[in-house]
């Protein structure tokens, strides 16, 4: 697998609220969970087809091997204090394997607290509030590759070319 073949891709949100929005807190009927895996198949294969679609965006006429992308919107947070977890759910609904590599750690004087002028939406500005450096001290702040279906061993060796190439540029 050749490092130009890894994808940054970042347009994975829409797959949580079509599944999602299918599914209670109280559970479903054996109907409703066929017609949640329908869902989920047809999503697989759009997913599927934007995959092989890249073969005629890179340059290279093949599809892309891999896409890295963000483990989650902040760095790794204290135990129990995970609550967003859609940039890795997308993976587990697509059965898609992925692996999760540290770029670096959180440095309580480069990441100082300094607030931006603007937020992006609700969500942005309430999470940015309560991210305090001395909270995130020494965090992990990682990236995850993401292969397709079956090809578990492939992902687990573009990950450690990535973490190899990682350590030699530090």
């Amino acid at each position: 697998m050749d490092m130009a073949k890894i994808l940054v891709v970042v347009d994975w949100k829409p797959i949580q609220r079509r599944l999602l929005k299918e599914v209670t807190n109280y559970g479903i009927a054996a109907y409703q969970l066929w017609q949640v895996q329908k869902l989920r198949q047809h999503i697989r294969e759009e997913y599927l087809d934007y995959w092989e679609a890249t073969a005629s965006d890179g340059g290279i006429g093949r599809p892309v091997d891999a896409i890295i992308c963000p483990v989650a919107p902040y760095a790794a947070p204290p135990h129990g204090k995970n609550s967003y977890t859609n940039y890795s759910t997308v993976w587990n609904a697509l059965d898609y394997p992925a692996a999760t590599f540290r770029m670096t750690t959180v440095n309580s004087t480069l990441d100082g607290k300094e607030l931006p002028d603007g937020f992006y939406d609700d969500f942005e500005k309430t999470f940015m509030k309560c991210t305090a450096p001395e909270i995130f001290k020494d965090a992990p702040v990682s990236l995850q590759l993401a292969g397709r279906t079956q090809k578990k061993e492939a992902v687990i060796k573009m990950t450690e070319i990535v973490d190899v190439a990682l350590a030699a540029a530090k």
